[in-house]
């Protein structure tokens, strides 16, 4: 959603699609339902989502690859000041 977001906003709504773009890297960062941060600045790795009652805690490569990707995406495009690696 977040590639898709950025790519949208070069050729229509820019605003609208940075904000829906930086919602999704949000919500790898804790801004969901329980107020959880999926990704692990300390190993680099990312759970695989959250359950009804918190994290998954499996962190599969491909969970881990999306989430990488999206902050790398984010930190390129000036959406985050998050340190991507």
């Amino acid at each position: 959603m977040l590639v898709a977001s950025l790519r949208a906003s070069k050729f229509y709504d820019p605003e609208r699609n940075r904000k829906r773009a930086s919602l999704s890297l949000e919500w790898f960062l804790g801004r969901n339902v329980h107020h959880l941060s999926l990704y692990d600045e300390a190993t680099g790795s990312c759970a695989d989502g959250l359950t009804p009652s918190g994290l998954n805690e499996n962190r599969g490569a491909e969970s881990t690859i999306v989430c990488l990707l999206s902050l790398l995406f984010a930190h390129k495009t000036g959406l985050s000041r998050v340190k991507a690696l």
